[in-house]
């Protein structure tokens, strides 16, 4: 596999086939390389905003890890296109996580903070926070990136 560090994560895009069903390819395990454009080109998908419309409104919940594609913040490629732990090319090491705030009464207040502390020259998250997103479930998911020195877990507790 060509180890290429234009890639920014690795994502499981879950393609389908001409059935509508994801292709088996794109198991639960399965991570490729991804590059910033693949990425916004899959968040733009009518398919995608469609899957989102039925777990919202219709309460479809399994359709959240059969049909809609996911990222790993961590890592941009692995060996083999294999998630796992075995499998990690620690050069891809994006320097990047994903909070999950899955409290939906925090959810409002969890923006707000990650939105204050971004544009707070003091604050060592000034200008870390790239990316704010609400989950399938109107949870939020806030996108950091790793102060220098800190650990994934640091960064995921602070």
């Amino acid at each position: 596999m060509e180890k290429n560090m234009s890639y920014v994560f690795a994502m499981n895009p879950r393609f389908k086939d001409s059935t509508g069903k994801v292709m088996m390819k794109y198991h639960h395990g399965y991570a490729e390389p991804a590059t910033a454009e693949q990425i916004k080109e899959r968040l733009t998908d009518k398919d995608l905003k469609e899957d989102l419309r039925l777990i919202r409104e219709e309460g479809l919940e399994d359709l959240k890890n059969e049909r809609l594609f996911s990222l790993c913040p961590h890592y941009s490629q692995f060996e083999d296109n294999h998630r796992c732990q075995a499998s990690i090319l620690p050069e891809s090491f994006s320097f990047k996580t994903c909070v999950d705030v899955d409290d939906l009464e925090k959810v409002e207040q969890a923006i707000k903070k990650a939105l204050e502390v971004n544009q707070a020259p003091q604050s060592m998250w000034y200008n870390m926070v790239p990316y704010i997103e609400y989950s399938a479930r109107k949870k939020v998911h806030i996108w950091l990136i790793l102060p220098v020195g800190m650990t994934v877990e640091e960064a995921q507790k602070a």
